[in-house]
């Protein structure tokens, strides 16, 4: 988070090449389709935060790097959107915490929990038990195969919350019915 509010801080002059990136991304998840509050943009939100969840709970088979990786990029993203939301208007910080905070409180816990996963995944040699290394990385597999209920659950409440909570608040502000 920090290199991202220091990106920002330090090349202020990026923040449009660093938003049309961000709608490029989102026009990927959205396949196109225009961000609206409904359940077609929840659902894409969700499939895109269920793909990007299951891949860095699996994905940490390589050493842990995209677990690691993929947290690295999203609190960047974070720090980046905080620093530069500070510094519009006012009320800048208040459409930060309006747009991220609702649905990330259940989003970033959910992703750190993956990364964990992932990355014990990676590791699972180090794991300190009487167990063959083969018996180790499958008792990881098996812990993270039992987390992808809980994530499925727990990426569709933050899609809804995103969407229905963080869209119609950012909505109203946009509005001026704040």
């Amino acid at each position: 988070m920090i290199a991202g509010v220091l990106v920002f801080s330090l090349q202020p002059e990026s923040a449009p090449r660093f938003m049309q990136f961000l709608r490029r991304i989102f026009a990927d998840i959205l396949e196109g389709k225009e961000i609206a509050i409904d359940m077609a943009t929840a659902m894409a939100i969700f499939k895109n935060n269920v793909q990007a969840g299951i891949i860095g709970l699996f994905g940490g088979i390589a050493l842990g790097i995209i677990p690691v990786l993929s947290v690295i990029v999203n609190f960047f993203i974070i720090g980046y959107l905080f620093a530069f939301f500070s510094q519009q208007r006012a009320e800048g910080l208040l459409v930060f915490f309006v747009s991220v905070v609702p649905h990330a409180i259940v989003e970033i816990p959910l992703f750190l929990i993956t990364a964990a996963f992932g990355l014990r995944l990676g590791w699972f040699w180090k794991i300190n038990r009487e167990l063959s290394n083969w018996e180790k990385l499958k008792l990881c597999l098996k812990d993270n195969l039992k987390l992808v209920p809980l994530l499925v659950v727990g990426f569709f409440l933050a899609a809804l919350a995103e969407i229905f909570v963080s869209g119609r608040l950012a909505e109203r502000y946009a509005s001026g019915q704040f």
